[in-house]
């Protein structure tokens, strides 16, 4: 659960070097990441090539399919996100540590004199710099530092001033969230609430799992509630009592914000 962040200048600095590209930018630092993966994939391929003189088994030969399959891409000049490759593939890819495997967000750094183009910047280059695994996000970095040294109210009022919905920070994570396809969901008791990262498409069981393996061993059934829904009731208690806890089982494909209380036995 990694990705990249590229930053690019939407603007020339005081030094004036070149012309604002960042399409032309990107393109550079992808090529760096496919020639640093081939430099692996071909030092891999060669080692797995001299083991298979003295035979190999069957683990090893799905190996070297896998790193003549990223090779091949690479020597094509083809990011390895780019390709497709089976379950068993991708987490065998984990072990390799190729950067072009991983999701890019690209971050389009822009001048204060532009504020209201924000919107207008990002379908222009939506087209060019978006793609498999890529997100975009454009933001002005002096403003985004000016504003994090305010107190919050003042903050949020130079904000709508300015016609920005949210900080850099949130958008940021959301996007971050999005681009890897993860979702939240909670656990809380009397003591504390914590907040849980998996990726969207998890079922309970699994879920149950991430909070503590004997959560997942010993799995009854799963009380859910959204968290705003919990929020507006104001407690567990309200909720419960208003029957608003669903009852939910193994299967249950666990939602963004799901407020979850797992029943256990070991």
């Amino acid at each position: 659960m990694d990705e990249l962040t590229v930053v690019l200048g939407l603007y020339k600095t005081s030094l004036g070097l070149g012309e604002v590209d960042p399409q032309a930018d990107f393109k550079n630092i992808q090529n760096d990441l496919i020639f640093l993966d081939l430099l692996i994939a071909e030092k891999r391929f060669e080692k797995s090539h001299k083991q298979s003189k003295v035979g190999t088994s069957p683990e090893e030969q799905k190996e070297q399919n896998l790193i003549k399959k990223c090779k091949e891409a690479l020597d094509k000049e083809i990011p390895l996100r780019n390709i497709n490759f089976n379950s068993e593939e991708e987490k065998a890819l984990r072990g390799f540590s190729f950067l072009s495997a991983k999701p890019i967000l690209i971050i389009l750094n822009m001048a204060e004199k532009e504020l209201n183009q924000i919107s207008a910047l990002e379908e222009k280059y939506k087209a060019s710099l978006s793609g498999e695994k890529i997100g975009l996000l454009v933001l002005c970095g002096k403003l985004e530092e000016e504003l994090s040294k305010l107190e919050e109210e003042e903050k949020q009022i130079f904000m709508q001033e300015l016609g920005i919905s949210q900080p850099a920070t949130k958008r940021l994570v959301n996007s971050s969230y999005n681009l890897m396809d993860l979702i939240t969901f909670y656990t809380a008791n009397e003591k504390e609430v914590k907040a849980w990262l998996i990726p969207r498409g998890n079922k309970a069981l699994k879920a149950a799992g991430t909070v503590h393996s004997d959560m997942e061993k010993g799995f009854i059934k799963a009380e859910v509630i959204a968290a705003n829904r919990l929020i507006e009731l104001g407690s567990v208690h309200h909720a419960k009592e208003k029957g608003l806890l669903k009852l939910e089982g193994k299967d249950y494909l666990v939602q963004d914000g799901d407020v979850v209380f797992f029943r256990f036995n070991v």
